[in-house]
């Protein structure tokens, strides 16, 4: 026994020396675990990009809803608009994901805000081996249309074109304008956000209607006017015979006018601007006067904001616009009154507004003095600085033109427009023709206000390509074109590109 001892402890011991094999045993009672970290380290890394992906179409998807809203009124087609880019984001059968939902809500605190979730599950490839086949996934998202302060000045053209129809037939362009413009107000002014955006309102045509929003002292007491007046048939001696009517550039007083009749100037001015209609002759040009009176080809920040300094200013003042007053005017018109910035706490006096500014259509195209006034309208810096803050309770303004226009440019010399009559008084100078001037004032207009910040956006309505007016847009983003069908839509679209839209989460 005690051989038989020693001889089994000799093979135990050699047995416990002896390695060979032992490898394989480890790796085998290794491998499962080995499995399970490996396999659970590529699901998961899948799960995470999947996760990621979903946050994302998330993001999409909530920004989508709230973008295509009218105001904070959220309706299923908004869900749907929602739903559709969700999808787009995060396809089926994206990382083998059949299941992937978003849910969209509107918060109950506040009505400019969606609320967005979403889930999936993420199929697995090796984790299924032990007993876990999906990886559940989820995303919050919010989104709010943050407007912020807007002042939205309209700029709108009400030429004699505007009372026809659009090529493709159905009622006239001028009405089409006054009831697609609403879709502005529904995209920004919605009831829930009141006192957020403003809006003025300036209509054009050869000149603009703005002597009521002015003061007696932008305006000259004597003119040069293209008039006639009683001269002497012939002289002798320093001695006057006889009387003839004389037609030329006479400078007329304020109360050789329609508008002296109690023969006191500034009563007489007074009465101009509070009218109806107070229609201007543009002032002279930077630089000049009203005895060198040029009206150049260039706009300078001056020419926007300078403002007389008192009644005796005469080169920053301007001319009223009085057609009984001239000799023979040719064709001339003169708008509606023009509106300043406001805040319109409904739909139906925005609407009410717009056709008050629109009422009066007629007489040729001059894009410079739509665009020169509403820029003036809404400087922070000029006219009406007082009322035009860059920042409302330390929040910036965001200042915006909304310009549209049926046609390309048509001036008149022999009309009388906001150059007086351009054939008699000679006033517009710069380089090229008097149509080349008006456009380069107009561009040069459109550069100015982009410089100051101010989006510039354009709506080309049933006219050919109008290149010159395209430049006018800040981008190509900012340009439209409308047939008249869909002029709402286009305004929709600008109102929800000046609202700005943001996630918050």
């Amino acid at each position: 026994m005690t051989g038989l001892r020693v001889i089994l402890a000799h093979w135990i011991g050699l047995l416990a020396r002896d390695v060979r094999g032992n490898a394989l045993a480890i790796f085998a009672g290794a491998l499962l675990p080995l499995t399970a970290m490996i396999g659970g380290g590529v699901d998961m890394g899948i799960g995470y990009m999947a996760q990621a992906k979903l946050q994302n179409a998330c993001d999409a998807g909530v920004l989508a809803a709230r973008q295509s809203m009218r105001g904070n009124l959220f309706t299923a087609a908004n869900e749907t608009e929602g739903q559709r880019f969700f999808a787009f984001n995060f396809p089926d059968g994206i990382y083998g994901i059949d299941d992937a939902a978003l849910e969209i809500t509107q918060s109950d605190t506040d009505k400019a805000q969606l609320l967005g979730y979403a889930s999936a599950k993420v199929p697995t490839a090796i984790m299924a081996v032990f007993g876990y086949d999906q990886i559940p996934i989820s995303a919050a998202c919010d989104a709010r249309r943050d407007l912020g302060y807007n002042d939205v000045m309209l700029v709108l053209d009400v030429t004699g074109s505007m009372n026809s129809a659009p090529s493709g037939g159905g009622q006239k362009k001028i009405v089409r304008l006054r009831s697609g413009a609403k879709g502005l107000y529904q995209s920004l002014a919605a009831a829930d956000s009141p006192g957020t955006t403003r809006f003025g309102m300036v209509a054009y045509s050869v000149t603009a209607n703005v002597g009521r929003l002015l003061s007696n002292s932008d305006f000259v007491k004597n003119q040069h006017h293209w008039t006639t007046r009683q001269g002497c048939a012939f002289v002798l001696w320093g001695i006057c015979f006889g009387s003839k009517t004389e037609v030329g550039n006479f400078l007329v007083n304020i109360r050789d006018t329609k508008w002296g009749r109690n023969n006191d100037e500034q009563q007489s001015l007074t009465a101009f601007r509070t009218s109806g209609d107070a229609c201007v002759e543009e002032r002279p040009s930077e630089g000049y006067t009203q005895d060198d009176y040029q009206i150049r080809d260039t706009v300078t920040r001056n020419d926007i904001d300078r403002r007389a300094t008192g009644p005796d200013d005469t080169s920053r003042q301007f001319g009223r616009y009085d057609p009984e007053s001239m000799a023979d005017p040719g064709g001339h018109s003169c708008p509606s009154e023009a509106l300043p910035l406001t805040n319109y706490s409904n739909q139906g006096s925005f609407v009410s507004d717009v056709n008050k500014v629109t009422q009066r259509v007629g007489g040729n195209t001059y894009h410079d003095a739509g665009m020169l006034w509403g820029l003036r309208l809404i400087s922070p810096t000029g006219f009406f600085a007082a009322d035009n803050p860059t920042t409302r309770n330390g929040v910036v303004v965001n200042k915006h033109i909304v310009f549209m226009t049926d046609g390309v440019q048509e001036v008149n010399a022999n009309g009388y427009t906001e150059d007086s009559r351009d054939s008699q008084m000679n006033r517009v100078r710069g380089s090229g023709s008097l149509d080349t001037i008006h456009r380069a004032r107009f561009l040069a207009t459109c550069n100015l206000a982009k410089s100051m910040g101010i989006t510039v956006w354009v709506i080309v309505l049933d006219t050919k390509p109008n290149p010159e007016v395209e430049q006018c847009a800040t981008s190509g983003a900012t340009y439209f074109y409308s047939d008249g069908n869909d002029l709402e839509q286009v305004f929709s679209d600008i109102g929800a590109g000046i609202g700005r839209l943001r996630l918050t989460k």
